[in-house]
């Protein structure tokens, strides 16, 4: 039996190891996009080839499998390749999660020659004048259109997936159905995402638009059930962004510190983004970590609906999103088989 699929069954017995991180390898970045809070941040310390390999060794050790790298933007790091293989080497399933500006025909090259396949890219409008507006740029909607279609083709005949994350407000909800059809003219998989930080309230949604988010999300969920569709999404993640869009609460099983953790550039290892608080350990620098101890109460939480989050935590708390799950990866393994 894989390794992957035995600490999945560990898991799912015991629920006390962390499997999968999310590792922010740097807060800069090359665009300005609003909604964004990290670019705010200072940017501080980032951890050496050297030092992530220990530090992502140790989680290893303590059942970790799957890892998601982003920043920031990975891209601006120009030891990004080296980073990658040395994870990958490490036996994670590794996803770089980027805005796609800088993924040029060289650096694709060079990334896919690390092993790596998985990619979620960041597009939430295929309309140029609003994709400036969003990320703060000039022009630059085509640039990036054109490196998310190379990577679509690159890494269908690699066997790898790429998804891209939309994230939804009222600037871009009439879009939803033509971003699902051209991540599905790809090849590829689209993930909705809640709208949170400091434009939440000013890209909110109000009263009026009530009724066409009902509709949407009515269109997303029949898409759900429908075979060969583009959703990366699960239907339950999709009725919480449906609830968490209309105001209302929308309650899910967090694990944050159980299930999965958070690292930031520094080396710094939380229960999630938005809770400062060490997972059971710390990484300062140092090459010794004391004994992890699974986070079961998080009072600080500010509450959010980030798929890579309340994805892991549905799979293992819902058995239709487990399923749904399986069923996406089939398709994919099958979808891969003919390319």
């Amino acid at each position: 039996m894989p390794r992957a699929l035995l600490t999945l069954l560990r898991q799912v017995l015991w629920k006390d190891r962390p499997i999968y991180a999310h590792y922010g390898l740097t807060h800069r970045c090359n665009l300005r996009c609003a909604m964004c809070t990290i670019r705010e941040q200072t940017p501080g310390e980032e951890l050496g080839l050297d030092r992530i390999l220990i530090l992502f060794k140790h989680l290893r050790d303590l059942g970790g499998r799957f890892l998601s790298v982003g920043g920031g933007e990975p891209l601006v790091r120009e030891d990004l390749p080296e980073v990658l293989e040395g994870l990958a080497g490490l036996g994670y399933r590794v996803r770089l999660l980027s805005n796609g500006s800088l993924l040029d025909e060289a650096r694709l090259a060079g990334l896919l020659r690390t092993g790596v396949r998985d990619f979620s890219i960041s597009l939430d409008t295929l309309e140029p004048e609003l994709y400036d507006r969003i990320c703060g740029t000039r022009g630059m909607l085509p640039t990036v259109l054109a490196n998310v279609s190379r990577l679509a083709r690159a890494v269908r005949f690699e066997g790898g997936l790429v998804v891209l994350n939309c994230v939804l407000s009222r600037l871009n909800l009439r879009e939803v159905g033509t971003l699902h059809d051209y991540a599905h003219s790809l090849g590829a998989r689209i993930s909705f995402l809640a709208l949170e930080g400091r434009l939440a309230d000013a890209w909110h949604f109000g009263p009026e638009n009530r009724s066409e988010l009902e509709s949407t999300f009515h269109r997303l969920l029949s898409l759900k059930r429908r075979r060969g569709n583009a959703l990366f999404n699960s239907s339950a993640y999709l009725r919480l962004l449906r609830l968490r869009l209309l105001g209302l609460h929308a309650p899910w099983p967090c694990h944050a510190g159980r299930f999965y953790v958070s690292v930031d550039p520094s080396g710094g290892i939380a229960p999630c983004h938005g809770l400062p608080l060490s997972a059971g350990w710390l990484s300062s620098g140092t090459h010794e970590f004391t004994p992890w101890r699974p986070v079961t109460s998080r009072p600080l939480c500010p509450g959010c609906l980030r798929p890579c989050w309340t994805e892991v935590s549905l799979a293992f708390s819902d058995p239709r999103s487990l399923l749904e799950a399986a069923l996406l990866w089939r398709q994919h393994r099958t979808a891969r088989g003919r390319a």
